[in-house]
């Protein structure tokens, strides 16, 4: 009788830790990884990027490539939205002139969409509206009313450079100050929003106002629909964020021994370091633009499970980096040059 008692016991203290041992991988794995040290590159390249004669005395925020097109943004001409043959580069055609009047937008910025390559989807900054063009009316110089296809975003939602139109849900960022999320989700059919993410904080942050909060908490977004993958680098913090289309961490990659945080609230502060400065998300990897030292840039090339691939050195400090997968070129965007644009070539997968 007793050794049955002893036997129950024991298949109960078994049953139990086995519980305890399947809740524990459970938790792990809705767990962010962290990975430190990521500064040694199995590849190291040095690169000299050569200016591009045909952009001339233009000011570029970002190039996008679509088709047979390169498409750039610009904050100086007359159009804010050209568009260019993504080999000769030769202009086809200008969008997005500046004003209040009928097709006039205060600041047009293009919005990245995969699902509609026939459409090209702009934010207006000024009004908060987001409209829906058709691309070969803008190409062939066709009328084009804008207000045919446009939608608001709520007051609460900010209209950043880090917009990902997927479907019917809009992704950016959050500068709600009454909140302390990093990002939004905006269900466009319904006309519902949630915030996502928390902000990075330490003692010292968390003595600042929300505002400065934010300010500091600055990061830069990149979206793989295909890899169901959203990146984020951080340019006060030295830390690179991998996670789902529910802005959940999976992995947190860490650029040094340790987490490093702004020291000053002022944004342009010399004690702060600068860290990431642009994403690019490719078919199998992901690029950031670290800007550590302020004489040169670097490319750094990672997988969608942080590995680290490729580290690109380039000739000098550029503001923006953007790939071309097709035509296997990197581009920059250098503003202190009349020649903004540079480009090279060099195969970083697809």
């Amino acid at each position: 009788m007793n050794q049955k008692i002893l036997n129950m016991k024991i298949k109960k203290q078994y049953i139990f830790l086995v519980s305890i041992f399947m809740m524990l991988i459970s938790c792990s794995k809705d767990e962010k990884q962290i990975t430190y040290n990521l500064k040694s590159f199995p590849k190291i390249i040095n690169i000299n990027l050569q200016e591009l004669k045909q952009f001339e005395n233009i000011t570029p925020g970002k190039i996008i490539f679509m088709d047979s097109l390169l498409i750039t943004e610009d904050y100086s001409l007359d159009t804010r939205i050209n568009f260019f043959n993504r080999k000769t580069y030769k202009h086809i055609a200008g969008y997005g002139r500046i004003g209040r009047g009928p097709n006039e937008y205060l600041n047009p910025k293009i919005i990245l969409s995969p699902f509609d390559k026939n459409f090209l989807y702009i934010n207006d900054f000024g009004t908060k509206n987001i409209y829906k063009i058709k691309l070969d009316d803008i190409l062939n110089n066709k009328f084009i009313d804008k207000d045919v296809f446009k939608f608001e975003l709520p007051t609460k939602l900010h209209v950043s450079g880090n917009l990902f139109l997927d479907d019917e849900k809009l992704y950016g960022e959050n500068f709600e100050t009454a909140t302390d999320s990093t990002y939004y989700l905006f269900d466009i059919k319904y006309n519902k929003y949630n915030f996502k993410g928390q902000i990075l904080d330490n003692d010292y942050i968390d003595k600042m106002p929300m505002e400065d909060k934010k300010n500091v908490n600055r990061n830069y977004l990149s979206y793989s629909k295909e890899n169901n993958k959203i990146v984020s680098g951080f340019l006060l913090f030295n830390i690179i964020n991998i996670m789902d289309f529910d802005f959940k961490i999976k992995k947190q990659l860490v650029f040094g021994d340790k987490l490093l945080m702004p020291k000053s609230r002022d944004f342009f502060d010399e004690k702060n370091t600068h860290y990431f400065k642009s994403l690019v998300c490719l078919k199998n990897s992901f690029l950031l633009l670290y800007v550590g030292d302020k004489k040169k840039s670097e490319v750094h090339q990672f997988s969608y499970d942080g590995k680290p691939m490729s580290r690109v050195i380039l000739n000098k400090s550029f503001y923006e980096i953007f790939y071309d997968s097709k035509y296997k070129k990197l581009y920059t965007i250098d503003l202190e040059s009349i020649y903004p644009i540079c480009s090279t070539n060099i195969n970083l997968g697809e």
